[in-house]
């Protein structure tokens, strides 16, 4: 899912100055995720949320399935 996402969002977290992007799409089995990734000072990536897809990220998961008319 993150090689392929359907939508990036941009996320500022409420405890950190960081910007965290937030990769919306499906796993293998269908199911839509939401998955979490900032940069570590070091340059690598790091995975810090991963759950369901939220209601208030459906637009930009429907939008980039190309399901909003």
């Amino acid at each position: 899912m993150l090689a392929d996402p359907v939508a990036i969002v941009p996320v500022r977290r409420a405890d950190d100055t960081r910007m965290m992007r937030l990769y919306l799409g499906d796993d293998d089995t269908g199911r839509a995720l939401e998955v979490g990734v900032i940069d570590t000072d070091e340059g690598d990536h790091l995975v810090i949320h991963v759950m369901d897809l939220r209601a208030k990220f459906r637009t930009y998961y429907d939008f980039g399935k190309g399901n909003v008319l």
